[in-house]
């Protein structure tokens, strides 16, 4: 089983060959970003920018394709099988979960 380690920002972030899963926890439902993604969703009408939930992101290349939510367990068993089972699973959920903050985001 592959090992998640603490990185020095504080997320959780699973090494693989040539890429890595990063997960970060819910850390920006705050009163101080608040207003910050309010003014970014009345800027561009989109309303994913209030969906503030945890992230999982697959990183490749200085790339992050990132899906809301708690994905570590899926990664976990994908990671050992490759950077294109990854990624495999990354587009069979990036229409339900992307974040607008992934590479491959239309805004």
């Amino acid at each position: 089983m592959s090992k998640w380690e603490k990185s020095i920002v504080g997320n959780e972030v699973l090494d693989g060959d040539g890429f890595y899963i990063s997960f970060n926890e819910n850390k920006y439902n705050s009163v101080v970003l608040a207003p910050f993604y309010t003014a970014l969703t009345t800027l561009t009408g989109d309303d994913r920018f209030m969906e503030i939930s945890e992230e999982t992101a697959l990183c490749v290349d200085r790339k992050y394709y990132i899906l809301r939510g708690d994905f570590r367990k899926e990664y976990e068993e994908l990671v050992p099988k490759g950077l294109n089972a990854c990624m495999k699973f990354y587009k069979k959920n990036k229409k339900k979960y992307q974040s607008v903050w992934s590479t491959d985001a239309k805004i």
